[in-house]
């Protein structure tokens, strides 16, 4: 298995959340360049497999500082595995990770350390994501005491401004995790993240097992955390209305590769590829009034261990090209100069 080839980097213009656009935009934080990862299947002993399970393919994606960057697909495309490859949990195949102008995919864990309390994430699962036998002070304070952020005598008062800020009593952090609702557990997660100061925020389907009720809690939160922290997000998720609200920019994701990715305004007006029309059209409208039509996607989606050739999305696609759409793998390009919008289909829809 080699390498792929690779290219240069190009950036994606557009600025987010439907504002116009704008000649002066933040600079990137993080990048990947062509990240991917493999997972062997069928190692047996003293023999390599030639099998893997491709969860990310190739992907090129940035996030700008104080910006959110949407990352939406089916489940099983691969949108956790790339958030943890840019924070590092994940050792990458291939590719590399930039952050803040700073290649950090061959750094050793020690080198890494002092840049893990500019990155953090919030997990997906309030209730597994906390140590149940450690107290929330111990939860949050135990990064502030890593990092030495703060004296023991000057802890406490750290951790309970903390709790204050992501709507908990300062007494809560007497308490053990089994004491809290999942939305307060979850809030607990956004302290532990917050208790390094971090710059970039790998937000892991962060209100998926939530009542919608704390869902909006939980997103205007977030929202509010970047507007006076100048936080910059990943924010992975399946619920596309969530990701239109919170979005600067959106990527749309399938089968280990990025398929699409616009500014929100854009996107969400005007998708191009048939992946992306296709979840649009599946997304309730809170609206009787309003009519959309359905668009059923046939077969299932295929199995990362064998994807087709050619376009990951082709065996689905009503508009799939034969010669082309099978047997090549179309780039992600602009679909006009300057636009920020980008497409990987040889057939796309037309604005």
């Amino acid at each position: 298995m080699s390498e792929p080839k690779a290219d240069l980097f190009r950036p994606a213009d557009g600025d987010g959340r439907g504002a116009a656009k704008s000649p002066t935009r933040p600079p990137t934080l993080i990048a990947t360049e062509r990240i991917s990862k493999y997972y062997p299947v069928e190692r047996k002993l003293f023999s390599r497999s030639d099998r893997f399970v491709r969860a990310v393919d190739g992907v090129s994606l940035r996030v700008r500082r104080g910006e959110t960057t949407g990352l939406v697909g089916e489940s099983g495309c691969g949108k956790s595995t790339l958030g943890r490859l840019m924070l590092r949990l994940v050792e990458p195949t291939f590719g590399r990770v930039i952050y803040d102008g700073r290649d950090i995919s061959r750094l050793s864990q020690r080198e890494l350390r002092p840049l893990r309390r500019r990155m953090q994430i919030i997990f997906q699962d309030p209730y597994s994501s906390l140590n149940p036998r450690m107290t929330v002070r111990e939860i949050v304070g135990e990064a502030i005491r890593i990092h030495h952020l703060a004296t023991r005598a000057d802890e406490a008062s750290r951790i309970a401004q903390l709790l204050e800020r992501v709507g908990l009593r300062a007494d809560a952090m007497e308490r053990y995790p089994h004491e809290f609702s999942g939305g307060q557990r979850q809030r607990i997660g956004i302290a532990r993240a917050l208790a390094v100061e971090p710059e970039f925020i790998v937000c892991d389907e962060p209100t998926s097992s939530l009542d919608v009720s704390i869902q909006a809690q939980m997103i205007n939160l977030l929202v509010e955390l970047q507007e006076t922290m100048g936080i910059a997000y990943l924010f992975v998720s399946h619920d596309l209305t969530v990701v239109e609200h919170v979005s600067h920019r959106v990527a749309v994701m399938y089968l280990g590769k990025i398929v699409e990715q616009a500014s929100a305004a854009d996107l969400y007006e005007q998708p191009r590829h048939p992946y992306t029309r296709a979840l649009l059209a599946a997304a309730p409208v809170p609206d009787p009034e309003r009519n959309r039509v359905r668009l059923v996607l046939a077969g299932d989606a295929p199995s990362p261990l064998s994807p087709p050739t050619g376009c990951a999305f082709h065996p689905r696609c009503e508009r799939a090209l034969a010669g082309m759409c099978d047997r090549e793998t179309p780039p992600l390009e602009e679909t006009a100069q300057g636009s920020g919008h980008r497409v990987a289909c040889w057939n796309p829809h037309k604005s």
